[in-house]
């Protein structure tokens, strides 16, 4: 599944997804996030996508940082998406691994998680 493929499950699940997020978004028009590398979506935007992720079968690793926090990786055939408690962010592949090790720089993760990360990328 491509980045656009993911976009159209969501537009074609609009009225469900906007349903589920309505205490989120508190609004009765949904604006449509565009999904494309290098958006970050929250609020609305992320209620959406962590829903439609709950849709779809995409190959996924969470990893819990130091702080309790934890992230999602979801891996697509040309972006990663990451998931935070609050936000997401959509990488390109090239940028998963630099990503990765600046979780690592900033003592986020671990040297296991890295790792993990790495590996999980790689298959």
């Amino acid at each position: 599944m491509r980045v656009e493929d993911l976009e159209r499950v969501l537009l074609a699940n609009i009225g469900s997804l906007s349903e589920a997020c309505r205490s989120i978004c508190r609004s009765d028009v949904v604006y449509i996030p565009r999904l494309e590398v290098g958006n970050v979506l929250d609020g609305c935007d992320y209620c959406l996508l962590r829903n439609l992720i709950d849709l779809i079968n995409v190959k996924s690793i969470t990893i819990v940082l130091r702080d309790g926090d934890y992230l999602e990786f979801l891996k697509l055939d040309d972006a990663v998406i990451e998931l935070g408690s609050e936000a997401a962010s959509i990488l390109a592949l090239d940028e998963f691994v630099s990503r990765v090790m600046e979780l690592r720089e900033f003592n986020m993760i671990s040297d296991e998680d890295v790792n993990s990360l790495i590996e999980w990328f790689s298959r």
